[in-house]
């Protein structure tokens, strides 16, 4: 199936939950044409590729109510079951009106094009119209790479935030607005929590550039997993976040304990960064 995403996702009362939004766009692309997705989070996540970890996180805010949700229904929980009180298959709650408002925004870039088309082979008629006068058209491309006006995060501030080396803020935002990655987004931060979580390289401490990991787009190289005489070794590597007893115990060696409601995922990220391999 194929889903419009719209930008609002990252501007909306989503943002900073990165699972979340990782997630839902995932639910739009596999739902059918009444919204609903009757999958297992396993296999969500055997389908797309992404870590069960994030697919339960992200299934597990999507279902909680947000009283500051744009929409009335269901008091503003994304999606709900399809059958309660079978524990998996949902349906996304406002998909006929997402659905039926990207048949809207598609009318309307239709209409862009083609009046712009018109205007362009009469140039006199266009040349005397004053631009207060003629109708503010959004562009498609509009940067979706700064705060907007509401002083909420884009899909840039979420990856600065995930990416562990912050230098050269400035220049990442420009390469980010340049190859126009909002829309790789999702990918790009999976691949970091991945990256530190078993990337032999960044758990060492060898962490590139942010500018250098957009511009070669490192998020499509090879993860390069520890191989098994290094572990025996030197003996530092964080454990797997599944393995949450060899994890903890990993942690407490290290004088670095679990924070109160910190997720066996995000307390292997954290070990990533703070323990030196």
């Amino acid at each position: 199936m194929y889903g419009k995403i719209f930008e609002s996702m990252y501007s909306g009362t989503l943002y900073g939950q990165w699972e979340a939004i990782v997630t839902f766009q995932q639910l739009i692309v596999l739902s059918d044409s009444d919204g609903v997705v009757d999958m297992t989070p396993p296999a969500i996540a055997a389908t797309t590729s992404i870590p069960l970890e994030i697919i339960n996180k992200g299934l597990e805010d999507l279902q909680k109510a947000d009283e500051y949700s744009r929409s009335d229904g269901q008091d503003g929980r994304r999606i709900v079951l399809v059958d309660p009180p079978r524990p998996w298959g949902w349906v996304i709650v406002n998909h006929k009106y997402y659905r039926d408002l990207a048949s809207r925004e598609d009318k309307k870039e239709k209409d862009r094009v083609r009046i712009a088309e018109k205007r362009s082979k009469n140039k006199d008629v266009a040349g005397c119209r004053n631009k207060s006068q003629m109708s503010p058209i959004q562009d498609a491309n509009t940067d979706a790479n700064t705060t907007n006006n509401n002083g909420q995060k884009t899909a840039f501030d979420l990856f600065w935030e995930a990416y562990p080396r912050k230098v050269k803020k400035k220049r990442a935002r420009e390469i980010w607005k340049a190859k126009k990655l909002e829309v790789k987004c999702f990918d790009i931060l999976v691949d970091i929590t991945t990256r530190l979580c078993e990337h032999a390289p960044w758990k060492r401490g060898f962490i590139p550039h942010p500018t250098t990991y957009l511009n070669g787009e490192l998020w499509n190289d090879e993860i390069e997993k520890e191989d098994i005489v290094d572990k025996k070794k030197n003996g530092a590597c964080v454990p797997s976040y599944k393995d949450e007893a060899a994890l903890t115990a990993f942690g407490k060696k290290h004088g670095i304990l679990p924070k109160a409601g910190e997720n066996y995922f995000k307390y292997a990220q954290r070990l990533a960064v703070e323990v030196k391999v």
